[in-house]
């Protein structure tokens, strides 16, 4: 969330771990931070499942807290993605009240076979160097996650058939 508020707003952002004035931006899950446990009712996250996520403008002690949660660090990456594109669209964060939940569960992982060398057929050269995964993490993978992330995208499937000729 710095990394994206830092960007959007053209400013840094400080990390505080406490509050007692400002306006204030937290995110985490009930069980990992009291401050969540505390703003948000555990009825809103009760139906948002692994990868749900609310997004609530609470106003406590005179001070706006604007509070990202989720059950999950799933879900609240997904929650921080999509209050990113809140702002970026520059929608009304006054009253802001969000609740999301995926509506089909996510499917089990498999990456089957990889191609030997990388290859992706018609598209040119993949953007997973298979051979050298799950050991190396290429800075592009993040990158490629972000950029689906800040559309809404918290998914794809990866072909790995061979092509047609």
């Amino acid at each position: 969330m710095q990394r994206g508020l830092n960007g959007l707003l053209g400013a840094t952002i400080p990390d505080v771990h406490s509050y007692t004035k400002g306006n204030i931006v937290i995110a985490g899950t009930p069980s990992g931070s009291p401050s969540i446990k505390s703003l948000i009712n555990a009825d809103l996250l009760k139906d948002a499942g692994s990868e749900g996520f609310v997004i609530e403008r609470i106003t406590t002690d005179k001070i706006s807290v604007i509070v990202v949660a989720g059950n999950t660090d799933k879900g609240v990456l997904y929650g921080v993605f999509h209050f990113l594109r809140i702002l970026q669209t520059h929608q009304d964060i006054s009253n802001l009240s969000v609740k999301s939940s995926p509506k089909v569960p996510p499917p089990a992982q498999s990456l089957g076979q990889p191609r030997p060398h990388g290859r992706a057929g018609i598209s040119g050269f993949s953007l997973w160097d298979w051979h050298k995964l799950p050991d190396f993490r290429d800075p592009r993978y993040t990158d490629y996650a972000r950029a689906n992330a800040s559309i809404g995208i918290n998914g794809t499937v990866v072909s790995m058939s061979t092509p047609m000729r």
